[in-house]
């Protein structure tokens, strides 16, 4: 059977030489990292939100408005498709 191919054995490029010998894989190593293998650096902005305290309004839910029970989004009512295993869905979650 012509064409047949072995996928478990190891693929070299066919550019590259193969890396079988171990004087090879020494010079490798013994090169050094290259640069495009180096990690790059960054910097993350100083953030100092320790001592920062969050404050936001809560609004009840209106007469006109429920919360869907798969979402959680406050929508309203017009958006209402039912109620399932108890609990309000929406359109977009029906």
């Amino acid at each position: 059977m012509a064409g047949i191919t072995d996928y478990d054995a190891p693929r070299t490029l066919a550019n590259e030489p193969a890396a079988d010998s171990l004087d090879l894989l020494q010079e490798r190593r013994n090169a050094g990292p290259e640069e495009d293998l180096a990690e790059p650096e960054f910097e993350l902005p100083a953030y100092d939100i320790i001592d920062e305290e969050l404050t936001a309004p809560v609004i009840p839910v209106r007469a006109d408005e429920f919360r869907c029970g798969r979402c959680f989004l406050v929508l309203h009512r017009s958006m209402h498709a039912g109620t399932r295993n108890g609990a309000d869905t929406c359109r977009d979650c029906a």
